[in-house]
């Protein structure tokens, strides 16, 4: 029993066996003690193709626990007592420690003296204890030494060994958080104290090759009945595992062992919380060989336009939640926007004829008949080459030029011909298939757009007759200006490239299309070449996984490759990768890896 367990005592009488199993009933397994420090460590076997999901946890505790057994903070050893029934033993902390009581849990072993170590040798008197309860006494004060010499009374040196106890008042310091044996990647100086730590706060991360010192960050935890509180941080090794694992090249099922070990250079009751079931925590990486020679394949765009790239994904994956690549290529100055669409409305396939289905309208021009489209108020182009137009001659072909138009009235519409605004003419062929094609219309020389300036582009037909299969839009949907936007065509597309529609002779006036009867919602198309200020640039590419890009799917390609992510939350069979090029250009996609779920395992 413990009559005095005050700091400046000693004790020197058995005590309660459950006074000293604070680290095996917090904890588990007592931390183990090496050079007279105590560690605390955890193995997990981790997937060598594994990447962390988003957190990977781990909780440092420290907890205000005075008793231990001796033989787990310190080496015993017997020494030569020369009496039967007395048992002397070295108890050898390795360093300096603190010692406030020494005791036995048991009423055959008793404490019948102890010794300091002086340095080369052990005193040569007991230290001075005081009488309690007819046992041999206490100290006046507490002890601070590498060892003591304890002398007891028993039936064996191994009884002894067992039923000896120390009390050590200090708390653990100096702790170190350390992967596999390397150096430490947390690190807490100096005693733990209570730091400015709430209980929302967020885990620390930990980054690969810095050390993060989380000596303020310890957080107060309140335990029960009148014991101190307990002290513990939260930390999220994801990056740590990941600098480890993350290798798209191992053999699925090929795994490492990752050693997370806790150290503190006072022995204490320290404890290290991992997961307890770490794949959940996890994904996996792939990297996409078919389809790629020597890790890469090369796209060519002859203009804007869209290229699908299959990726192949391994038999053990059930979904994939990203891609990562590098893609490089050269591309020009020049941008074409939209790159895709909008597409033609089209009838219904019940009222196709001789087995096509036709555009639900077009707009029909001739020598006589011009169409004035304005250019879109968001195009973000600071000069404008060319006009790119959905054209379906008739059966002799014909030939067209753009003409750029001021703004004029309220509200706007179409007005005169710019200066430096006209086109150069160009031949239109009939397609084999008599449907439409997108045809380019080249400005003389490209033509500096004033700021805040709205223009528009009158289609002139010099030779034949042409039809511009419209885009019918729907009224409940609308873009981004207020626009009604198409139902029938991706969000993406149709808020790009539909515009209003003038009609008139080529040198005016112009009428806008009514929006009325079987002319409502009827918009044409356009795409606009040209190139962008330095100050807001636009992407020559864009990209993404498993759905059409947009205009936030931008990439700009280098020479050397740039580092792109991608994010999906897709099937696995197949996946498919968007490429989308808003100029001519030859790209270069290599190194391919997809993050997939593994079959079995949670998504």
């Amino acid at each position: 029993m413990v009559i005095d367990s005050g700091p400046a005592a000693i004790e020197l009488f058995p005590i309660a066996q459950s006074q000293i199993t604070v680290l095996v009933s917090l904890f588990g397994l007592a931390p183990t003690i090496t050079g007279g420090g105590a560690v605390a460590a955890r193995t997990l076997a981790i997937p060598r193709n594994a990447v962390v999901v988003s957190t990977f946890p781990a909780m440092v505790r420290v907890v205000h626990a005075e008793w231990f057994a001796a033989r787990d903070v310190a080496q015993l050893r017997s020494a030569a007592s020369g009496t039967a029934g007395v048992h002397a033993v070295v108890v050898d902390f390795g360093a300096a420690r603190t010692v406030a009581a020494v005791a036995s849990t048991t009423g055959s072993v008793l404490v019948t003296s102890v010794q300091r170590w002086l340095g080369a040798s052990f005193e040569s008197a007991s230290l001075e204890m005081r009488p309690s309860l007819g046992a041999p006494g206490a100290l006046a004060s507490e002890v601070r030494t590498e060892r003591l010499l304890v002398t007891c009374a028993g039936p064996s040196f191994d009884a002894v060994r067992d039923a000896l106890a120390v009390r050590l008042p200090e708390l653990p310091a100096d702790l170190e958080l350390r992967i596999d044996g390397g150096a430490p990647i947390w690190t807490s100086g100096g005693p733990v104290v209570a730091g400015p730590l709430t209980a929302d706060a967020p885990a620390l991360r930990l980054a690969p090759g810095a050390v993060a010192n989380g000596s303020q960050r310890w957080r107060a935890v309140a335990t029960s009945g009148s014991a101190p509180p307990s002290f513990e941080q939260a930390l999220d090794l994801a990056a740590i595992v990941n600098a480890l694992t993350n290798d798209p090249d191992a053999a699925h099922g090929d795994t490492r062992d990752v050693t997370v070990s806790l150290t503190s250079r006072i022995p204490g009751a320290i404890g290290l919380d991992l997961p307890t079931a770490p794949l959940a925590l996890l994904r996996h990486l792939a990297r996409v060989t078919d389809g790629f020679v020597e890790g890469r394949q090369d796209v060519t765009f002859n203009s804007e336009g869209l290229h699908v790239v299959p990726l192949a994904l391994p038999s053990w994956a059930a979904s994939v939640h990203a891609a990562s690549h590098l893609l490089a290529g050269s591309c020009d100055a020049n941008r074409t926007l939209p790159p895709l669409g909008p597409e033609a409305t089209l009838l219904d396939q019940s009222q196709a004829r001789d087995g096509a289905v036709r555009p639900d309208a077009e707009f029909v021009v001739d020598g006589a008949r011009s169409l004035a489209l304005r250019l879109p108020a968001d195009h973000g182009l600071l000069t404008v080459s060319a006009f790119r137009v959905p054209v379906r001659p008739d059966s002799s072909g014909c030939e067209l030029r753009a003409v750029l138009l001021a703004a004029v009235g309220d509200p706007a519409g179409p007005g005169a011909p710019l200066d430096g605004g006209v086109g150069t003419p160009v031949v239109v062929d009939p397609a084999p298939d008599d449907g439409e094609q997108w045809v380019t219309l080249p400005l003389q020389s490209p033509y500096t757009i004033a700021a805040g300036h709205e223009l528009y582009v009158a289609l002139h037909v010099l030779r034949g007759t042409a039809a511009l299969p419209a885009l019918r839009l729907s009224a409940s949907v609308t873009d981004t200006a207020g626009t009604p936007v198409s139902s029938s065509a991706p969000a993406a597309q149709a808020t790009e490239g539909a515009t209003q529609v003038w009609r008139g002779p080529p040198t005016g006036p112009w009428e806008l299309v009514p929006d009325s009867a079987d002319l409502r919602g009827l918009r044409g198309r356009l795409r606009v070449t040209g190139t962008a200020p330095n100050d807001r640039p636009i992407a020559p590419v864009r990209i993404a996984l498993g759905r059409a890009p947009g205009r936030g799917d931008g990439v700009t390609p280098g020479p050397k490759g740039v580092p792109v992510q991608l994010a999906a939350g897709v099937a696995a069979a197949p996946v498919l990768l968007h490429v989308v090029a808003l100029t001519p250009c030859t790209l270069t996609l290599r190194d391919v890896v997809v993050t997939v779920s593994a079959a079995g395992l949670p998504a």
